[in-house]
């Protein structure tokens, strides 16, 4: 990916966003990729996570180029790995997707889930990428209540068979 013009740089800059901390999901994305970060505690896979939001622009195994925000909590991750056949996520997607009234959706990105939510060309030109994220921190909070209780019902579900 070329280097971001020095006007989305700033603009991501005014919203917080600064370079990627040093942790593994980090470095998944190409550079050059940001980092906002939400100083949220989330339920993590194994412990309590800090919930990043990040800015990147990749291609997917698809050939696609998503260009915008993303989000990988890691308790999706475990949940999709480990509960894989007795669950998925769309149902859940879907319904975040109608209470929060976004377009947000599950992409991969090396391996690793991630939410999506694109930043368009009109954005940029408006200098205005408050509702993506704004979007992205109620998403966040939706998903820290709802995979949290989904995955106790999957280990009751399982516990009973």
């Amino acid at each position: 990916m070329k280097e971001l013009s020095p006007e989305r740089l700033a603009l991501l800059k005014e919203y917080g966003f600064s370079d990627r901390p040093d942790c593994d999901l980090s470095w998944v994305f190409p550079a050059p990729a940001y980092a906002l970060d939400t100083e949220m505690l989330v339920q993590g896979d194994h412990a309590t996570d800090r919930a990043y939001i990040y800015y990147a622009s990749v291609e997917t195994y698809d050939k696609e180029q998503l260009n915008g925000l993303f989000y990988s909590p890691s308790l999706l991750e475990y949940m999709l790995v480990d509960f894989r056949g007795e669950w998925s996520f769309d149902r859940m997607l879907k319904t975040v997707r109608k209470q929060l009234d976004c377009e947000v959706r599950l992409v991969s990105v090396s391996g690793y889930p991630n939410l999506f939510i694109e930043i368009d060309e009109y954005d940029w030109r408006e200098a205005d990428i408050r509702f993506q994220i704004s979007d992205m921190l109620k998403l966040i909070g939706q998903l820290d209540y709802l995979l949290p209780r989904k995955l106790e019902s999957l280990r009751a579900k399982r516990r009973k068979t």
